[in-house]
């Protein structure tokens, strides 16, 4: 998508931790969004776990015309 004078970021909000989906789906149809990521280590058991995880949860900025 072009970005133009009329564009501007949204906030939108999925449900039950479906923000990547969400993103995902918006990618298909070409449109521009951003989900703010994180990395959180984690310890399980013996090991050390890090994953990337959003930074807000259930929100995704989307680009677009009002």
């Amino acid at each position: 998508m072009v970005e133009g004078a009329n564009m501007s970021w949204f906030a939108m909000r999925a449900t039950y931790g479906r923000n990547l989906m969400a993103q995902r789906i918006l990618e298909a149809k070409k449109i521009e969004s951003f989900v703010p990521m994180r990395k959180r280590t984690t310890k399980v058991g013996r090991r050390v776990k890090t994953d990337l995880v959003p930074v807000v949860r259930d929100l995704i900025f989307v680009l677009g015309e009002r």
